[in-house]
């Protein structure tokens, strides 16, 4: 699959593919590849306004990392520099400034709002975090069907560093979230309890870190999805509709980084993995390698348009 994707990153290919620019009309299927020419009218497109929210695990790391939680709060004039740094860890994607701005005016605006108008010197810490648009938690979703792009979702809000594992530092956070869902306070001795406990119960080949296969036995995950499209020799425009839909979770008409991991991590469970979900590492270096050959518009997200291109990087058939 590897060897197919550097075949496309090389421009070397001459197979037909998908339509990049285009999904065909109802019941007309995808035969030949189309001009790779641009299309004038995708010019000085804008992305979708994005609705930003901190997950709890992203919140928690900015407030031990500035000490936060052992001061009383946050000086107003590192206000803005916590704002950007917060929101940037949070969507690592690009994002544009009037984002940024955007988000730190909604803030700072709750913040004064709450002070009577004007914010002092010092920001109590319990207002900081009131005046943030936080997500709920994603422990919630434990013991309901979960939809694969959440579980993907899931794993990024946890595995804070990126490394592709969920370790010991990160599993503390997910304890205390599934304590707080469960309407529980435990900390100290309980808290390490079980954090040992959930080490013992997830972490199957005993290295010290939770693998994203590992985590699923947490979740109740959906089928495969894309189970419905293998093998298949062509796809039609209500395929197409109901694959970008589903992945589609939050109705923002472009699927983000989390909802395109959910949709490979499906494609390669039937191609690559007999079912099993894929490492992280090697998901990551295949959304990578996707996005360099889908994303036309450079927006960091796949349009709907660029669906059929981002499956033609894969042999469903």
């Amino acid at each position: 699959m590897f060897a197919y994707l550097n075949h496309r990153l090389s421009g070397a290919d001459q197979e037909p593919v998908y339509d990049r620019r285009s999904i065909p009309d109802d019941d007309d299927p995808i035969t030949q590849p189309q001009s790779d020419e641009s299309d004038d009218s995708d010019e000085g497109e804008e992305l979708h306004s994005r609705s930003l929210s901190i997950s709890p695990a992203t919140l928690a790391n900015a407030l031990e990392i500035n000490d936060i939680h052992d001061r009383n709060g946050l000086a107003s004039a590192h206000l803005n520099e916590f704002l950007t740094d917060l929101v940037q860890k949070e969507y690592v994607w690009k994002l544009k400034q009037c984002d940024i701005k955007q988000f730190i005016s909604e803030v700072t605006g709750k913040i004064a709002e709450t002070y009577g108008g004007s914010i002092p010197k010092e920001i109590n810490k319990e207002v900081l975090i009131e005046s943030l648009p936080t997500e709920q938690c994603f422990l919630v979703q434990i013991g309901h069907k979960v939809q694969s792009s959440s579980f993907i979702k899931f794993w990024q809000n946890y595995d804070v560093d990126g490394s592709g594992y969920i370790e010991i530092k990160e599993v503390r956070l997910l304890v205390k979230d599934y304590a707080q869902v469960a309407g529980e306070d435990i900390s100290g001795y309980r808290l390490n309890r079980a954090i040992e406990q959930m080490m013992k119960d997830l972490d199957t080949n005993h290295d010290g870190k939770i693998e994203l296969e590992e985590l699923t036995q947490l979740m109740n995950v959906e089928n495969n999805f894309m189970k419905n499209f293998f093998g298949r020799q062509l796809l039609h425009r209500k395929d197409f509709n109901r694959i970008f839909s589903h992945y589609d979770t939050d109705g923002q008409e472009c699927l983000e980084k989390s909802e395109v991991m959910a949709l490979i991590n499906d494609i390669l469970k039937h191609l690559e993995t007999s079912g099993k979900n894929v490492p992280i590492p090697l998901l990551q270096k295949t959304y990578a390698q996707v996005m360099k050959i889908c994303d036309v518009n450079n927006s960091d997200t796949i349009q709907k348009r660029e669906l059929a291109l981002l499956l033609s990087c894969f042999n469903l058939q």
